[in-house]
């Protein structure tokens, strides 16, 4: 038998749900205190989080099983294609470790696995399970569902893994009983110390059970992954039993839709291809994608050389590019400042007045500022940078929340030709400081606290720690009323705006910007003045479609590539307005988010998937109340973005533009322009100007 031992909240949280469906007439929460043993206000609080997650609902007093829990969303999950396509989507749905268990005819259960290194996995399983599919969700979710004489065998001998594994026959079955009432299984160290999971059931054509999909993570996140992690294994594992029961394969050639037709076609298949409105369609800069591609390869000099002739250049170029692979050299020969081009030629020209940046701080604070009045600003920081010492080429690293005075730091580096390095505020004092030793910054511009979510993140600690025994100054950006030597607004004040933009080779260093280290340690990736400028507009007015006069509102964080690219410079090279905002997407409440839209006139958004799940996740009432009628454009970028969420993006939103690219790459690299048919749940085609081939393994260079 297991040992006795106290409930988490999670398997509380499973006793409530199995009692409230044991219960379909409702029951008090004192009721409810009686069957767990606990007090009335944990009762209280187990219950208002299954309502608040939609698992029950409330009535008066009375408490019931969601008539929506546990059930199909309508907006289901894509069909994948097979289900190691399924195991795929569901580990880049929960980026944990997840699994996927197949039923041989031995009745063993085969594994696959997905997952990055460094997540945990269950121990001592490699590619198959003959035993002990009591301690596993993956095995209870199979368990549930065999018929008797399968499951006898597994029900005999009931080995202990671990001191909580349950080893009587008779509460393996209840807890059977339970997988098949809820439609999933759950482990909590069952199997391994430290490890617990969900699972759900795959299905057959004839209603067989076939396997599972499961995720297991640290014990120590399961209570607060918990609610993520049975909705995508639950959607993914439907989805997966949905396509082995479809009647008729889908059709081998997809015919696109007429350029007339509506954004949302209401089906998740990815399969169908989507035209954007004809109205975007009609108005798109890019009107012949497959002609634009062709000219980016067989005449890069002169494609690229066209684009760049829009920007103002101290010195021309001898040559557009320079190539000995796999070192590349553009513009060779030009001299410019990438500050020159985003400030100085607005703020002395007719859009001296236009609004160039919205910023809201975490404070609640918000900076409305013109081009002329940004390019000041920056001036006067790039004035103060120089009278303490920083010099062209010089590092200087940048710890602060996404808001005016980063951008304000990023622009005034550039424009002396020092190299901002910009470090995510809230990472810890260890990687903080492998980054200054790495870059050999000379000055660290540091914000001492951060306002996000409703609290306040102090990082003084943080930088002192990183900087203890480092030669290297900090320019404090302080908030909480203690004055430092060195004080970033003090600096900005005690210079003039006359710091003029210094010209650099084109192919002079604009940034390093650290990679997240997905794939390994991260590395610091270096962006430069020219190329780097030419390339990120080109994408900004062909794939983003921007039109003058626009505003355009990138939700990453500044101190990403995303954040780099099109929440500071391109907007502000093609003269455009941009919008910055530090808070979450979704506090106080997720209204604000739409709220953010309409007050700010937003045309153009580019955000994660994360972000646009998360919208989904809060319902469509939030979305039908905005008035949205200045957003034609939505752009996703930093992950998969699933068909489901691409078509209740395109619904409630705009027209869905996703893509892909890398830090590496500064820009987008794979997409569908408005000029062609989308394909939910595909990024899309080669953008002009990259050729992408799909190899085996590395190639010999020619």
């Amino acid at each position: 038998m297991a040992q006795s031992r106290k409930l988490t909240t999670v398997q509380a949280a499973l006793r409530v749900l199995a009692y409230l469906a044991e219960h379909p007439e409702g029951v008090e929460a004192a009721r409810l205190a009686a069957f767990l043993g606990k007090s009335l206000s944990t009762a209280y609080a187990l219950l208002a989080s299954l309502v608040s997650e939609g698992f029950a609902e409330r009535e008066g007093s009375t408490y019931r099983l969601s008539k929506s829990a546990l059930v199909p969303s309508p907006n289901r999950l894509a069909e994948p294609e097979k289900l190691s396509d399924a195991l795929e989507e569901l580990y880049l749905r929960t980026r944990e470790r997840s699994y996927l268990a197949l039923l041989d005819r031995e009745g063993r259960l085969r594994l696959s696995t997905r997952g990055r290194q460094g997540l945990p996995k269950l121990a001592g399983l490699e590619d198959q399970v003959g035993e002990g599919f009591h301690a596993l969700a993956l095995g209870k979710a199979v368990l549930a569902y065999m018929d008797s004489q399968a499951q006898a065998p597994h029900l005999q001998n009931l080995k202990a893994f671990t001191r909580l594994t349950i080893t009587d026959p008779l509460t393996l079955e209840e807890e059977l009983a339970k997988v098949r009432q809820m439609g999933f299984a759950v482990e909590i160290e069952e199997h391994s110390d430290g490890i617990s999971g969900v699972a759900a059931p795959i299905f057959s054509p004839d209603g067989a059970v076939m396997g599972a999909f499961g995720v297991v993570v640290p014990s120590r996140r399961f209570p607060y992954a918990f609610t993520r992690l049975v909705q995508a294994v639950q959607e993914v594992a439907r989805a997966a039993s949905s396509r082995t029961r479809a009647e008729q394969p889908p059709s081998d050639e997809a015919k696109p839709l007429p350029a007339s037709a509506p954004v949302y076609l209401g089906s998740s298949s990815e399969e169908t291809p989507v035209w954007a409105p004809k109205s975007l369609v009609e108005k798109a800069n890019l009107k012949d994608y497959p002609a634009e591609y062709r000219r980016s390869l067989e005449e890069p000099e002169a494609f690229w050389g066209e684009w760049a002739e829009r920007f103002h250049w101290f010195n021309p170029w001898k040559r557009v590019r320079e190539v000995d692979a796999p070192y590349h050299r553009w513009f060779v020969g030009a001299t410019t400042n990438i500050t020159y081009n985003a400030l100085d030629r607005h703020a002395d020209g007719p859009r001296r007045n236009q609004l160039a940046l919205m910023a809201l701080a975490g404070d609640g604070t918000v900076h409305k500022l013109t081009y002329r009045e940004l390019r000041d600003l920056t001036a006067r920081l790039a004035g103060g940078l120089l009278s303490l010492g920083i010099k062209p080429g010089d590092r200087v690293a940048v710890y602060m929340p996404t808001g005016l005075e980063m951008a304000l730091t990023f622009l005034a580096c550039a424009r002396i030709g020092a190299v901002h390095v910009a470090v995510p505020a809230g990472l810890g004092s260890q990687a903080l400081r492998e980054r200054l030793v790495d870059t050999q910054a000379r000055l660290l511009v540091a914000a001492d606290r951060m306002y996000q979510g409703g609290r306040t993140l102090h990082f003084t600690h943080v930088l002192e720690e990183a900087t203890q025994g480092l030669d290297i100054p900090v320019l404090w950006f302080s908030r909480g009323g203690t004055v430092r030597p060195l004080e970033f607004w003090d600096l900005i004040e005690a210079h003039r705006p006359t710091t003029p933009a210094l010209p650099v080779d084109s192919e002079h260093p604009l940034f390093i910007l650290y990679t997240s280290g997905s794939t390994g340690k991260p590395k610091g990736v270096v962006h430069v003045h020219g190329g780097y400028m030419v390339g990120i507009t080109y994408h900004l007015r062909t794939l983003f479609d921007l039109k003058d006069g626009e505003i355009s509102w990138a939700t990453a964080d500044l101190s990403w590539i995303v954040g780099h690219s099109y929440g500071l410079y391109a907007p502000l090279l093609e003269g455009l307005t941009t919008v910055l905002r530090a808070e979450r997407l979704d506090y106080p409440d997720v209204s604000s988010f739409y709220e953010m839209l309409e007050e700010c006139g937003v045309n153009v958004l580019i955000i994660s998937p994360t972000w646009l799940r998360t919208l989904r996740k809060h319902g469509d009432e939030f979305a039908q109340k905005a008035r949205l009628s200045d957003l034609r454009l939505v752009a996703s970028v930093g992950e998969y973005l699933a068909p489901e969420v691409w078509h209740w993006a395109a619904k409630h939103l705009a027209h869905v533009v996703d893509h892909w690219w890398q830090t590496e790459t500064g820009g987008p690299c794979l997409s569908t322009p408005l000029c062609m048919p989308a394909k939910p749940g595909k990024a899309g085609f080669p953008l002009p100007g990259v050729e992408v081939r799909v190899v085996d393994a590395l190639e010999p260079a020619n």
